[in-house]
């Protein structure tokens, strides 16, 4: 059997957002799956210069 836990706390720990993550392209407006698609590429590739420690709970 599994272990039973409850979240009581969380913590993160911020980093400055890059300038083009404030433009138009990074707002849902009439998203489509195409536009879905797009806004997805555009952020994985955005979020791959991200420090490793960004996607890692804790610090």
């Amino acid at each position: 059997m599994g272990h039973f836990g409850i979240l009581t706390e969380l913590t993160f720990n911020t980093r400055v957002a890059p300038s083009q993550s404030s433009s138009w392209k990074f707002r849902p407006y009439k998203l489509d799956p195409i536009r879905a698609t797009a806004l997805l590429e555009a952020w994985f590739e955005a979020a791959s210069d991200l420090p490793n420690e960004a996607f890692q709970p804790g610090s």
